[in-house]
């Protein structure tokens, strides 16, 4: 994991609002995370933050809405960073977010825990099969979230619009699951930013589509 603090961070003033990435090692290597904050904040574009990411230990296990991870998340990460960072206690201050199975992770960790995030961040989210309590269904997120009380959060989708395949055992697309998850959170009375763009399931969309994403949860 690791720890980002904004350019003349003062534990002095008032809290800052604090992001949670997983697959962190990704996002600070091939996406470039760093530098997108970094510049970000520079141009005035978003408020300066404090940014923690995580590297899970077994990706397919942890970022499949794993309730012990999503605890984790929760629980001991937000604590850990608030004893070494002045960040707010405000969930409305505290962003999750991811790509692929990380973005399905960021989604189930505001519905599980709105007490602790906020806003959910999800970059090309694999929302086509299962989602909490919902087993193996297809679109479970959606059909989760369409059986779930409303909770007081926001998200932010993209998803590329290349992204139609390959299918196995007849689940949707990635770009139809996502469509109908940005439907469903509408339907439910959700604030929704959503975004789609050309290209496929790949690092290079999402290392160039991130600062729109922070700009939109996290914006001036």
């Amino acid at each position: 994991m690791w720890l980002y603090m904004p350019a003349g961070y003062n534990s002095a003033g008032a809290p800052y609002p604090l992001l949670v990435m997983t697959d962190g090692d990704a996002y600070l290597s091939r996406l470039r995370i760093v530098a997108t904050l970094d510049n970000l904040i520079e141009d005035g574009k978003i408020r300066p933050l404090v940014a923690v990411g995580v590297t899970s230990v077994d990706r397919n296990r942890d970022l499949n809405c794993s309730e012990a991870f999503g605890r984790f998340l929760a629980k001991e990460l937000i604590p850990w960073v608030a004893a070494r960072a002045h960040v707010s206690p405000r969930a409305a201050a505290v962003a999750v977010g991811g790509y692929s199975l990380g973005g399905r992770t960021a989604v189930c960790a505001v519905l599980r825990h709105p007490d602790r995030f906020g806003m959910a961040l999800s970059q090309s989210g694999s929302f086509r099969r299962s989602g909490p309590a919902a087993g193996e269904q297809p679109e479970g997120m959606a059909r989760y979230v369409a059986a779930s009380d409303r909770r007081d959060v926001r998200f932010y989708l993209e998803v590329g619009t290349e992204e139609i395949g390959p299918l196995f055992g007849g689940d949707p697309s990635a770009l139809t699951a996502n469509r109908h998850l940005r439907d469903v959170l509408r339907a439910k009375g959700y604030e929704v930013t959503y975004l789609e763009h050309a290209s496929g399931h790949e690092p290079v969309a999402w290392r160039e589509m991130l600062h729109l994403g922070l700009e939109a949860l996290v914006g001036r």
